[in-house]
């Protein structure tokens, strides 16, 4: 009997020539080498991006929905970010009147 090789790799996900044999039905699965936004055994669920990524105790991470890859940080209204750190930082509203809501 010849032996059956599956490759059911999904979202570009490469098959290596690693697998799982089942004498069985003598068919081995091959294993998936994923792009960086999928991961799974074959390759078709998104990738997290909040896991490597810290937004600081203030902020929220949205994980960017695959084919895209990472995440991003909210701050929540009246905050921003300054660009390196992490940490929500207070907008000073009254350098900008335009954004002020309060008397200033």
């Amino acid at each position: 009997r010849p032996k059956v090789y599956v490759c059911s790799c999904l979202n570009g996900g490469n098959c290596t020539w690693e697998g799982t044999f089942s004498s069985i039905r003598n068919v081995t699965t091959m294993q998936c080498n994923c792009p960086p936004a999928w991961e799974g055994g074959f390759c078709d669920t998104d990738a997290d991006g909040c896991v490597s990524l810290y937004c600081g105790d203030e902020s929220t991470c949205y994980d960017l929905p695959a084919p895209l890859v990472g995440a991003e940080c909210s701050c929540p209204p009246g905050y921003v970010h300054n660009g390196t750190d992490p940490k929500c930082q207070d907008i000073n509203e009254c350098q900008d009147l335009s954004l002020c809501s309060q008397l200033c």
